[in-house]
């Protein structure tokens, strides 16, 4: 809820069932007949100020103060999830000291075909091999899951709603990620295809045939 008199957010809410009309037929006038009921699930202590909301991409304000975005991906949902309850103090930083830790170790130092800046030669390797095929497979790269959990996807791909993960390293700590990341994937349902350092020798063979069975019906590699 975003109080644009007092230009703070002040509370998360979620929807507690679909569009309904009249579900309080007297007020406002009646002006307002589709309703949708809410519940509260968490009332910020430190409501987050308008100035904060303005440095986050995607969200904007007019010159009254309103909130005009009808819509929001979860991801900038997320973003504002982050902030108002203190897990990050800044925009687009790791909140947990093990994401900050992980990044500081494996800085993105590889430049990709399309401009993306990836932590390792395998995942260059990935990334251009998703950028030159024929249709290019649109990716993201470092994608934060759209769940209330701090993880990211290596890469994400809109057109089949999917995600690949490249697991590149073998010891305790990098395993324990490894495991907490995939009960992260079975537990919201999100499809990913998973890849080792010996998958790195025949992507050509290996990703058309995983990919086509994520992809929509039709669509076709070149």
């Amino acid at each position: 809820m975003y109080n644009y008199e007092a230009g703070r957010l002040v509370g998360h809410f979620t929807a507690a069932s679909e569009i309904k009309l009249d579900l309080a037929k007297d007020e406002w006038g009646r002006r307002y007949r589709a309703q949708v009921p809410l519940t509260l699930e968490k009332r910020f202590s430190t409501p987050v100020p308008r100035k904060k909301l303005e440095s986050i991409h995607g969200l904007t304000f007019d010159s009254r103060g309103f909130l005009t975005n009808f819509a929001l991906p979860i991801e900038i949902v997320q973003e504002i999830l982050d902030l108002a309850t203190g897990r990050k103090e800044t925009i687009g930083a790791p909140g947990t000291k093990e994401e900050t830790d992980f990044r500081k170790k494996f800085p993105a130092n590889f430049l990709c075909s399309d401009g993306h800046w990836v932590r390792s030669k395998a995942e260059l390797l990935i990334d251009n091999w998703l950028y030159t095929r024929h249709p290019p497979i649109a990716h993201a790269y470092e994608r934060r899951l759209p769940v209330t959990e701090e993880a990211y996807a290596d890469f994400y791909m809109p057109i089949g709603d999917c995600y690949i993960e490249y697991w590149g390293l073998d010891n305790p700590q990098y395993n324990e990620r490894r495991r907490t990341k995939l009960e992260l994937f079975r537990k919201y349902d999100f499809r990913v295809i998973s890849l080792n350092d010996r998958d790195l020798e025949k992507l050509d063979d290996l990703l058309p045939t995983q990919l086509l069975k994520l992809f929509p019906n039709g669509f076709r590699f070149q």
